[in-house]
């Protein structure tokens, strides 16, 4: 063998080692991420914050936000996909980037909504879907994957955090090619329960978090709801983000009584990740699971 090609070969270890590695892990940033106070009512994020997060296109523009739950899969919201047919010939995913329109691109082959997602706007009780790349993404510390928790319980008012793509206004008019991110909480389902009534969601399939002057906004659906913490079953305890939920049809103005909205409270319904583990099982054939 010539020295070229021992050269040529020991080069690219360090290349298959870091791909390998960043597609085992998942939930971890190479960056010291602390949200601030607007996905409405936030600030833009630093590239490699959430190396997860995707933006999502159809028909040539930004329309929901999602997350890489492995190389060949995004978890997003049922209502991003209309379910036309063969419509996912016009989707694709921008990857590795925090600007909407720039990373690696993607086009997706198939999307799969959950069983009984009806996509009438009037009663859509599992808005949820995964989108099959026709591609792997390629991992590196840009562009990872998200844990998944197979049992979660929230803690009212504990904080945690939510990023997208959306509109920074609460009409929807400004668009957003930035990912922005904020803190949030966990609010008592009775905060959502207005809402949950009109699209038919319940506490065991959703929850409900929200914040004074921040929420999501048109263009964030289909985004995590993200954790962090270690998980008793990681040999490694390291902290790990988790995506506990993702954000749901409606929006923020939509969910708000009208004296809530005056007073600047937000509050959003997140499909429960932890509630479809084996249907993301099944789906990825294991490609993603919980744990």
């Amino acid at each position: 063998m010539s020295l070229f090609k021992v050269l040529s070969f020991v080069s690219i270890i360090p290349l298959i080692f870091s791909s390998t590695v960043y597609e085992r892990e998942c939930g971890l940033t190479y960056n010291e991420v602390v949200p601030d106070p607007h996905i409405i009512g936030g600030k833009p994020s630093i590239i490699g914050d959430w190396p997860w997060i995707v933006s999502i296109h159809g028909y040539g523009r930004q329309i929901c936000t999602g997350s890489i739950i492995a190389p060949r899969f995004v978890l997003t919201a049922a209502h991003c996909y209309m379910k036309k047919k063969d419509e996912e010939e016009y989707y694709s995913i921008h990857a590795g980037s925090n600007y909407a329109n720039e990373g690696q691109v993607v086009k997706v082959k198939q999307v799969t909504t959950f069983d009984d997602y009806i996509s009438d706007h009037d009663k859509i009780p599992n808005d949820i879907a995964i989108m099959e790349l026709d591609t792997p993404l390629q991992f590196h510390e840009n562009v990872t994957k998200i844990c998944l928790p197979k049992k979660f319980k929230e803690t009212p008012n504990d904080q945690v955090s939510i990023a997208g793509f959306g509109s920074t206004s609460h009409d929807g008019e400004t668009d957003n090619f930035i990912l922005r991110e904020a803190m949030i909480n966990f609010r008592d389902f009775n905060y959502c329960k207005e809402a949950a009534i009109k699209w038919n969601y319940t506490s065991k399939n959703y929850i409900c978090a929200g914040a004074r002057n921040k929420g999501t906004g048109l263009g964030d659906s289909g985004g995590p709801l993200m954790y962090k913490r270690n998980n008793k079953n990681d040999p490694y305890s390291k902290m790990r983000w988790f995506e506990v939920g993702v954000v749901a049809g409606g929006g923020y103005r939509s969910f708000e009584k009208e004296s809530q909205y005056k007073s600047g409270w937000s509050h959003t319904l997140f499909a429960r990740v932890s509630a479809y583990c084996n249907w993301i099982a099944n789906v990825t054939n294991e490609e993603a699971t919980c744990f």
